[in-house]
């Protein structure tokens, strides 16, 4: 007996779900290096942008950037549809919890060529304050020049919560 074909992709199939090319305010924010001032957001700053942008009235402090869960939110925020916040944990206590939320983190930077080096072991430690800052303030700076380049997609961070593991 011989396998069922499924139907065969169009060459717009294929297209559609080609890389696309990586944008240009991408490609400069991945050459800013850590210690340019733009990166110099306070951590109240960084604290209140999570709450409000993204429907996170609860988040008060930045070591809760272990549990990789508002990562993959602001990822979702800036690339819909290509981040599966849906298997996002976001009350995560156990380390396999965490590691799960931070392969979405992965996957979400690999599908849209995010080539800025995040250390996910160390940043799954809830004492790795300076790295959690480091890389939230990185990832500000993204998000703010894809706003500031017109390229920032609508977004409702509430609706996208409901669908989630809260």
């Amino acid at each position: 007996a011989g396998r069922a074909k499924g139907p065969r992709a169009t060459p717009q199939d294929m297209a559609d779900n080609a890389p696309q090319p990586k944008p240009a305010w991408l490609k400069d924010a991945e050459k800013v290096g850590i210690m340019n001032p733009a990166l110099n957001k306070s951590k109240r700053e960084l604290i209140e942008w999570i709450q409000t942008e993204f429907a996170q009235p609860n988040f008060n402090n930045i070591t809760q950037l272990h549990k990789g869960a508002i990562f993959a939110q602001i990822l979702d925020r800036m690339f819909p549809g290509t981040v599966k916040l849906e298997k996002v944990d976001f009350n995560a206590e156990r380390p396999e919890d965490i590691m799960k939320n931070w392969k979405v983190v992965q996957g979400g930077l690999g599908r849209n060529q995010i080539e800025r080096g995040f250390d996910v072991p160390k940043l799954m430690l809830p004492n790795a304050m300076i790295l959690l800052l480091e890389a939230i303030q990185w990832l500000r700076f993204a998000y703010e020049q894809q706003e500031k380049a017109g390229q920032l997609p609508p977004y409702d961070g509430a609706a996208r919560l409901a669908e989630c593991k809260l």
